[in-house]
């Protein structure tokens, strides 16, 4: 739904979703991502279609930290690319004080998705200053869909009580707008 409203494609879009052997790690750095896909993806770019590679880890990052009590969530990396840790996000979700798993998954997807098209200043030029000086490429706004948190477990006990996975905010969309999009 989300790809449905932020973009025209008249012809629709198609989900393909395949399992692939796991590579048996705990935890996995961006380059050990990079190499999975490089291996695995089937579907590139053309003249006329957009291809993302979207990889479900049966791992965690090797960004998190627990000295500062961090963890990574998603990342996106490529310019049509991005992971989601999903082992990660199995152990912060469906319990009474924690989301649910279905609303997690999608508000980091969704999240990736955002940085694919270019937001926050990572390709869709601002039409307004609205990015996080302390944590490049990701707006301001704490309620918007692209702010840091979002990615990261920092937001886990907020989304608790949430019905629905954050949206982009005004300057966001403008952004967006102003790059091809709806």
């Amino acid at each position: 739904m989300f790809l449905t409203n932020r973009t025209y494609k008249p012809d629709g879009i198609i989900i393909e979703k395949r399992a692939i052997p796991s590579p048996g790690k705990d935890v996995y750095s961006i380059e050990d991502i990079a190499d999975i896909e490089k291996e695995q993806r089937k579907y590139y770019n053309t003249t006329d279609k957009i291809a993302v590679w979207a990889y479900f880890s049966d791992g965690k990052s090797d960004k998190d930290s627990e000295a500062n009590n961090t963890v990574v969530l998603g990342t996106a990396y490529w310019n049509t690319s991005f992971v989601i840790y999903e082992e990660t996000i199995k152990n912060l979700s469906n319990s009474p004080l924690e989301p649910s798993r279905s609303l997690l998954e999608t508000t980091v997807i969704n999240h990736e998705f955002g940085h694919i098209f270019g937001l926050t200043n990572l390709g869709t030029n601002l039409q307004s200053n609205h990015e996080d000086e302390d944590h490049p490429k990701h707006c301001n706004v704490e309620n918007c869909l692209m702010y840091w948190a979002t990615e990261s477990a920092v937001n886990i006990s907020n989304m608790a009580n949430m019905s629905s996975a954050s949206q982009l905010d005004s300057q966001c969309l403008a952004d967006l707008k102003a790059n091809g999009g709806k």
